[in-house]
């Protein structure tokens, strides 16, 4: 069967170690080392050998292992970003960059426990902090190797692609980045015909970038809320609840396009409804949603049955005000997955838990999960 991608033909991302690929899901595998080799971005892009091998394989029916996110999805009957893209798109096998997916540094200021250190400076300072002080974790430092964006460069090659549609940033978070500012305050005075695209915690939203962004012909927001109050607070310490939805509303009454994209982890799976709830008084917000399938520990489907009885109560009767399809297949069939840990993920979710989120959160892992306590 063909497994063609739009978005393998017209998607180029970049994100915050300077890694390459076609879509933000996938697998990367390698570093642009120097942007000054480069002088036509979409030449590079069309003759790239690592970019025409996953063109090649999926063009031809074979699952490539580098967008093993949607394959994920397909396999349980679900929409992926492939399936939405070439619905949403004319299935053209011209390759030419449309979409540019950037992650111009890692700089936020959060510590999701679904994130990593070189997607975001906090974890990673935390990370020395605890080796600083002879605490063993396993959260691994960003290679010194990484690459350092020149940002003037990359926008010379940007201006010049013929067929550019949408900008999307993301981070880390692309409200406190002085890299997107000085891309976005360079980019509207040359091209505003195009869509700009945010990906945002919601917890800081600077007017002037939003009054940059109303220059430009389209904006969507897509706003990672997790669940409401001590949820997300802990999902993503040390954010407050109160910052964030104040922050959404705001974003909610602009002349901007605002979506939620809330990740599905064990740790928020059991109040999702809270969340859909909250949701549903913002109705022009389509609710979305991520499943966390890596790191696999995160995943919610270890979450023991004997935990779930009153959430499945609750869920199943739940209704949807304005949801993409896939949460009525979550809520009729994928809610009750449930497989056993590893003992990798077992001692993984262990060691995080008791080493790194229990360093600085007041509250305690197996104090709010308590479920927990039969798994580790």
């Amino acid at each position: 069967m063909n497994k063609h991608c739009t978005v393998t033909h017209t998607g180029f991302n970049i994100d915050t170690n300077g890694r390459i690929g076609q879509c933000c899901l996938q697998k990367k595998e390698f570093l642009i080392d120097d942007f000054d080799n480069i002088t036509d971005l979409n030449s590079w892009y069309n003759n790239d050998p690592w970019l025409s091998e996953i063109r090649h394989s999926l063009d031809n029916g074979i699952e490539h292992p580098a967008c093993f996110t949607c394959w994920h999805y397909e396999h349980d009957n679900k929409s992926s970003k492939r399936i939405r893209s070439n619905n949403a798109e004319q299935q053209s096998k011209k390759t030419t960059i449309e979409h540019l997916d950037l992650r111009l540094s890692s700089k936020c200021n959060l510590e999701c426990k679904l994130c990593f250190p070189g997607c975001s400076s906090q974890i990673e300072k935390l990370a020395l902090e605890l080796k600083e002080k002879n605490i063993e974790s396993r959260l691994d430092l960003p290679s010194k190797n990484k690459s350092n964006l020149d940002i003037s460069k990359l926008l010379t090659l940007v201006l010049d692609l013929p067929d550019i549609k949408a900008i999307r940033f993301a981070g880390g978070e692309p409200f406190i980045m002085p890299e997107v500012e000085e891309f976005l305050f360079k980019l509207v005075e040359i091209k505003q015909d195009i869509s700009i695209e945010f990906i945002t915690n919601c917890t800081v939203v600077k007017n002037k970038i939003i009054d940059v962004l109303e220059k430009f012909k389209r904006v969507h927001i897509m706003c990672s809320i997790d669940g409401i109050k001590d949820t997300i607070e802990y999902q993503r310490y040390p954010c407050k609840w109160s910052v964030i939805e104040k922050n959404f509303i705001k974003l909610y009454n602009s002349n901007f396009k605002v979506g939620l994209t809330p990740c599905i982890t064990l740790l928020n799976y059991l109040d999702l409804h809270r969340l859909v709830d909250w949701a549903n008084l913002f109705p022009k917000a389509r609710l979305c949603y991520n499943e966390l399938i890596n790191p696999s520990y995160l995943d919610f489907r270890i979450v023991p049955i004997s935990a779930r009885e009153n959430f499945y109560n609750i869920f199943k009767n739940i209704e949807f005000k304005n949801c993409m399809e896939n949460w009525r297949i979550f809520q009729s069939k994928t809610m009750y997955d449930y497989r056993n840990p590893t003992e990798q993920e077992v001692d993984d979710l262990k060691h995080y838990s008791s080493v790194v989120w229990d360093y600085k959160c007041k509250e305690k892992f197996l104090d709010r999960y308590q479920w927990a306590n039969s798994i580790i």
